[in-house]
């Protein structure tokens, strides 16, 4: 079914289960535990919505417009989100298990504490991203963008890096066990107390002798 939304509105609670919302202004739109699951919210404007508790399995956010939102909680298990726009949105504790956010645009995005294991990020920007403490357990940053980045205490193990950008990037107590860093541009990033066993790191270019710090 094709919805009409207003922006802001209330939709506090709302079932909206694989409700058509591809292009729907939602700007400032109250949508906290809201049932989203499998909505199609391609293109859609949610810049400054509150998605808190919001369910979006399944949903397919490509194209969207999620500047300043708050998805504190959210639940985004397999989730699509290729090339959206996500400046700024506060994302602390979400579950983006397995999501799709390749090329997506996520400078300044607060991160902290959420799941991201699995999650397809290759060649998403991440500048200045708050990750401390994030899942990124096996998940695909080939060629992302992570300049100025905190990536601090963060579960990094088998992820795919190679081609990364980490310049500046605080990766203090990070776990790379497994990680391919290949080609990654490592110059000024502080890798203190990271752990490294079994990483491949690339010492040519941009590489570990251009880090700042590697205990």
């Amino acid at each position: 079914m094709k919805y009409e939304i207003m922006p802001k509105a209330d939709l506090f609670g709302a079932n909206l289960v694989r409700a058509r919302l591809d292009g729907a202004d939602l700007r400032g739109a109250d949508i906290r535990n809201a049932r989203l699951d499998g909505a199609d919210l391609r293109g859609a404007k949610l810049e400054g919505a509150d998605l808190r508790g919001a369910d979006l399995r399944g949903a397919r956010l490509r194209g969207a417009d999620l500047g300043c939102v708050d998805m504190r909680g959210t639940r985004q298990f397999g989730c699509t989100f290729l090339g959206g726009v996500a400046a700024h949105l506060d994302l602390r504790g979400a579950k983006l298990c397995k999501a799709r956010l390749s090329r997506a645009r996520l400078e300044g995005v607060d991160l902290r504490g959420a799941n991201m294991e699995g999650a397809d990020l290759r060649g998403a920007r991440l500048h200045g991203a708050n990750m401390d403490g994030a899942c990124l357990r096996g998940a695909k940053l080939c060629k992302a963008r992570f300049s100025g980045a905190n990536l601090e205490g963060a579960d990094l193990k088998r992820a795919d890096l190679r081609g990364a950008k980490l310049q500046s990037a605080r990766v203090q107590d990070a776990d790379l066990r497994g990680a391919n860093l290949e080609g990654a541009n490592l110059e000024g990033a502080n890798l203190t107390n990271a752990r490294i066993r079994d990483t491949i790191l690339d010492i040519g270019g941009y590489g570990l002798h251009d880090a700042i710090r590697l205990a």
